[in-house]
């Protein structure tokens, strides 16, 4: 476990202070900290996520999820094995599946491999724009 809940709290504290991304362009913000986020808050949720290993390439930037019964790890870079799922989409696409405000058909976003699968990965994932204060 070791500094996993440090992070994980430190992730939900700053989610709730981040301004909207359309509102501060002057911020530094990357897919991969959102991603840590939305998998803190999966890990969280009442409902599992469906198990598999999903790719994520969002502008620059890549990364990928692994989800078990036991635990969800999400890595830089793509993954050492076949995906279940695969997606590729610009960084505002992103942020926007990840608020709930668009869904995957919304966009220009590629998705290669189970769809369904990933669809419903996202579902779980939503949350992000409803944070829960820890207090």
């Amino acid at each position: 476990l070791g500094d996993r809940p440090i992070l994980e709290g430190l992730a939900m504290w700053g989610l709730e202070l981040m301004p909207p991304v359309e509102e501060s362009p002057e911020l530094t913000i990357k897919a991969a900290w959102a991603a840590m986020t939305m998998r803190v808050m999966m890990d969280r949720a009442s409902s599992p996520a469906p198990e598999g290993i999903y790719q994520f390439e969002v502008g620059p930037e890549k990364f990928w999820l692994r989800v078990t019964n036991d635990e969800s790890i999400l890595r830089d870079g793509v993954p050492p094995f076949e995906a279940d799922a695969s997606v590729s989409f610009t960084t505002e696409e992103f942020f926007g599946i990840a608020a709930g405000a668009i869904g995957l058909d919304d966009g220009d976003a590629e998705v290669k491999g189970d769809r369904s699968k990933l669809e419903d990965l996202l579902l779980s994932l939503i949350h992000i724009s409803e944070p829960t204060r820890p207090y």
